[in-house]
C-alpha cells in the first residue's frame, strides 16, 4: 500500500476507529457494558464489523504492520465485548428463545428458504419420477416400496408406556440429522445441499405410491402434525450449514478465518434454535401424530402449528435486549 493510499485510509477511517476505541474503555469500569447507552450499544457492531473490514483491507494491501496489529487488536477486543460468556441463567436463556433466534431466522432467512426449496425439489424430482415409474420407488424407499399398506396400518394406538421412549429416540435422530446438515457446511455447502435434496427424495416417491394406494388423508394426517416443526428443523440447521459454506467459499473482504469466525456466530445460534424445534416435533411424533384422532383434527393442529411457527418468527422487536448462548469463536 502505498504510503499516500495509507495515510488517506488512516485519515477517513481513524475516527471510526478511535469511537470503538473509546466505547471499548468505557466498558473497563466495574459496571461493564452495561456503562453504555442504548444508543452507544447499537453503535458497538456496526463499528466492530467495519472494523475488521478494515484489518482485512489493511492486510490485504499490505499496510504497515503496527497498523495491521494495531486493528487486530482492536477487533479482538470489541469481539471479546461483543461475544464475552454469559452466565447459564435461565433469564439469558429466554430471552435468547423469545427474542434472539426469531430475529436471527430473519436475519438469516435466505439460506433457510434456500434449503427449503432444495429439499422440496428434491421431493418434485422423487415424485415426479415415481409418478413416471411406480417401480422407481424403490430407488428411494427400497423395500418399503412395496409396503404400500404401511401407513394405512400405522399404529395408532401405542401403548402410553413406550411414547416417551419413542419420542427420546426420535428427538436424538433428528437432532444427529441437523447436526450432520450443519457440519458439513464447512466442506463448501456442497454436501449439505446434497443431505437436503436427497432427503427430499423418498418424501415425494412416498407421497405418489400412497396417493396410488389411496391414502392420502392417512399419510398426510400422520406426518403434517410433527412435519411442520421438524422440517423447519431441519431448514434452518441446513441454512446454518450453507451460511458456514458460503463463508468459507466466499468470504469477501474479511479473511476466512474472520469470515468463518463471523458467519459461524450466527450458524451455531441458529444450530442451539433447532434443537428447540426438534424436541417439540419429537413429542408431536409420538403423542399426537400416532393417535386415533380424526384426520381433521390433526390437520387442524398443524395448521395452528405453522401459524403459530411464523407468528413466532415475525416476533421480536429489533431493538429488543438479546440474552444468547455464549459461543466462542
Amino acid at each position: 500500500m502505498a504510503i499516500g493510499a495509507v495515510g488517506d485510509f488512516v485519515r477517513r477511517r481513524k475516527p471510526a476507529w478511535d469511537t470503538l476505541s473509546a466505547l471499548i474503555l468505557r466498558t473497563g469500569t466495574a459496571s461493564g457494558i452495561r456503562s453504555l447507552s442504548h444508543a452507544e450499544l447499537k453503535m458497538l457492531g456496526p463499528l466492530y464489523r467495519r472494523t475488521a473490514a478494515d484489518l482485512a483491507y489493511a492486510r490485504l494491501r499490505g499496510a504497515d504492520p503496527s497498523l495491521v496489529q494495531y486493528l487486530n487488536d482492536l477487533v479482538l477486543r470489541a469481539h471479546g465485548l461483543l461475544y464475552a460468556e454469559r452466565g447459564p441463567g435461565a433469564a439469558s436463556l429466554w430471552q435468547f428463545i423469545k427474542v434472539g433466534f426469531p430475529r436471527m431466522l430473519r436475519k438469516r432467512q435466505g439460506y433457510i428458504l434456500l434449503a427449503a426449496l432444495l429439499f422440496f425439489l428434491g421431493g418434485l424430482l422423487g415424485a415426479g419420477l415415481t409418478l413416471a415409474n411406480p417401480n422407481n420407488g424403490h430407488l428411494f424407499l427400497g423395500e418399503r416400496a412395496d409396503d404400500v399398506d404401511f401407513y394405512k396400518n400405522l399404529p395408532t394406538e401405542m401403548q402410553d408406556p413406550e411414547r416417551p421412549f419413542f419420542a427420546t429416540s426420535l428427538m436424538q435422530n433428528n437432532i444427529k440429522v441437523a447436526i450432520l446438515a450443519f457440519a458439513v457446511g464447512v466442506l463448501g455447502a456442497v454436501p449439505t445441499l446434497a443431505i437436503l435434496f436427497y432427503n427430499g427424495l423418498p418424501i415425494g416417491a412416498l407421497a405418489v405410491l400412497q396417493h396410488r394406494a389411496g391414502y392420502d388423508v392417512i399419510l398426510w394426517s400422520f406426518l403434517l402434525p410433527h412435519g411442520v416443526p421438524e422440517l423447519s428443523a431441519i431448514f434452518i440447521a441446513g441454512g446454518a450449514g450453507m451460511l458456514i459454506g458460503h463463508a468459507f467459499v466466499a468470504p469477501g473482504e474479511l479473511s476466512r478465518r474472520d469470515a468463518l469466525v463471523v458467519a459461524g456466530q450466527d450458524a451455531v445460534r441458529l444450530l442451539f434454535g433447532t434443537v428447540m424445534l426438534l424436541i417439540i416435533a419429537g413429542f408431536i411424533e409420538s403423542f399426537i401424530s400416532p393417535t386415533a384422532l380424526p384426520a381433521w383434527a390433526k390437520f387442524t393442529f398443524a395448521a395452528f402449528g405453522a401459524l403459530a411457527l411464523w407468528a413466532y418468527v415475525r416476533s421480536g422487536k429489533e431493538n429488543d435486549p438479546v440474552g444468547m448462548p455464549p459461543v466462542r469463536p
